[in-house]
């Protein structure tokens, strides 16, 4: 059975499909042809371009996550290795964040108005270790998990994009990983703590300037993991 959607081309826009749900196959610093997913029977892929200057190779149209984790799936099966759900309504807060470039000085607060928020760790160029705000930050989750014990949480590793795509894949999981250990060794069960991988896609700010030249404090911010009640 050959994967097949409709081929668009586009570049990043701080606009939301309608669907639900997309796949992120691949992501990559410099575009590849369209033989290294036909090749493997996968066609109909959308070409984005992010605000940091990454190809990112999509598959779109998916109205539940049952239905995304089918394809995402198969395609592990023809040989990609991390291909990623992308979830509308979480990436409507990434792209908040990406339509405008940011001078650094200002850290990014969670919005805590609204019924489902996003949360944000931080983590220091290349590593994974909580400082103590952090452990502060998940300390709070922690116990707003432990006086509901129906809520399930989204953990979602990211990296700015230094290094190479794998190498922050890496990192990224690394990241989350170490965010749900935590809960767990506090005594959260394991099957209420779902982790996904992001890397250096989707940037909470741009990492580098119109003109190319990298923006260190945006990079800081990007170095995160985000949580959010399923």
């Amino acid at each position: 059975m050959r994967i097949v959607l409709l081929c668009i081309f586009g570049l990043y826009s701080c606009a939301i499909q309608a669907q639900n749900f997309r796949i992120q196959i691949a992501a990559f610093s410099d575009t590849v042809s369209n033989s290294y997913f036909t090749d493997r029977g996968v066609e109909g892929v959308t070409i984005v371009r992010s605000s940091g200057g990454l190809w990112k190779y999509m598959l779109d149209g998916y109205k539940t996550r049952l239905e995304a984790e089918d394809i995402q799936s198969q395609l592990r099966d023809r040989g990609f290795s991390n291909p990623v759900i992308i979830d509308n309504e979480v990436e409507k807060v990434l792209s908040e964040g990406n339509c405008a470039y940011n001078s650094g000085r200002v850290k990014p607060v969670d919005d805590e108005s609204v019924p489902n928020p996003v949360r944000s760790v931080y983590f220091e160029d290349g590593k994974s270790n909580f400082d103590n705000e952090t452990l502060t930050k998940l300390d709070k989750i922690y116990n707003l998990l432990k006086t509901d014990p129906k809520k399930e949480l989204r953990i979602m590793g990211f990296t700015d994009n230094k290094g190479s795509a794998e190498d922050n894949n890496v990192l990224a999981a690394e990241r989350a990983k170490n965010v749900r250990n935590y809960f767990i060794n506090k005594g959260i069960k394991a099957i209420r703590l779902f982790v996904e991988v992001y890397g250096e896609a989707d940037p909470l700010f741009p990492n580098k300037d119109l003109n190319g030249k990298e923006i260190p404090e945006n990079q800081h911010w990007n170095n995160r993991v985000m949580m959010k009640y399923k």
